[in-house]
């Protein structure tokens, strides 16, 4: 009956020893092959050496958020994921310490959007005014730059490559576009209204004016047939014409 009892004593210390030397290896060395470890929890910060957060992952109302701060405290980095899609925000400007932190980023520097027709990437001043998007939409690039004296948007369209020109106000200045039927070129004044145009097509290149309001007076014509002059009244009425 004792060397029973002693034979089962023996198997229960080695069965404890042999439990703790494993729960020693993996604290040391790691989890054992084929065992995985999961943490869960709802917010985590790093912190330095000073106390200060300066990396916290956790939940916005619209889903997961990653940010990061620099030495100042302001947050430079932010990744997270809402009902859109995925986005990546780098600035150097806080426009409201006390707005939630996924508000923060009205003035943000360089901003990387996922949408559902293709990404964006913004880039924006100092002062937090966009000055460059970047865009692939629905498989057509675009391109828009903007500066203190107007902006140029350049983009692949369905008919071919477009560049526009556009003043502070907006209004489109000068349209340079090259479909298949070949170049065109619009000019128009400071309330984007036409003024010029001129186009070139497979037998044809036509020149035409347009007064203040954007109608046209004169076309000039030069096709197959010879050269050809149209005057139009401020109703679309021609006046005068060559050859008559």
């Amino acid at each position: 009956m004792e060397t029973r009892r002693w034979a089962v004593c023996l198997v229960l210390t080695a069965t404890l020893s042999a439990a703790v030397a494993v729960a020693l290896a993996q604290a040391v060395g790691g989890p054992a092959p084929g065992s995985a470890r999961v943490i869960e929890a709802q917010e985590f910060h790093v912190r330095d050496a000073a106390g200060n957060v300066r990396a916290r992952l956790g939940l916005a109302p619209d889903g997961p958020i990653l940010t990061l701060w620099n030495a100042d405290g302001r947050p430079q980095v932010q990744l997270y994921v809402d009902a859109g899609g995925p986005h990546l925000v780098m600035s150097s400007v806080l426009t409201d310490a006390n707005a939630p932190e996924w508000e923060r980023y009205s003035s943000a520097e360089a901003r990387l959007d996922m949408g559902e027709n293709g990404p964006v990437l913004s880039l924006s001043d100092s002062k937090g005014k966009p000055r460059a998007r970047l865009s692939v939409m629905k498989d057509e690039p675009r391109l828009e730059l903007t500066g203190k004296r107007g902006g140029v948007t350049l983009h692949m369209g369905s008919s071919g490559p477009v560049a526009i020109m556009s003043n502070t106000a907006g209004y489109p200045r000068a349209v340079l576009h090259l479909s298949p039927d070949g170049p065109y070129l619009g000019v128009s004044n400071a309330s984007g209204k036409p003024r010029a145009t001129l186009q070139v097509g497979k037998d044809r290149a036509s020149l035409k004016l347009s007064d203040a309001t954007g109608k046209p007076r004169a076309t000039l014509q030069v096709g197959k047939d010879g050269v050809s002059l149209k005057l139009s009244d401020p109703n679309g009425h021609v006046v005068w014409s060559a050859p008559r």
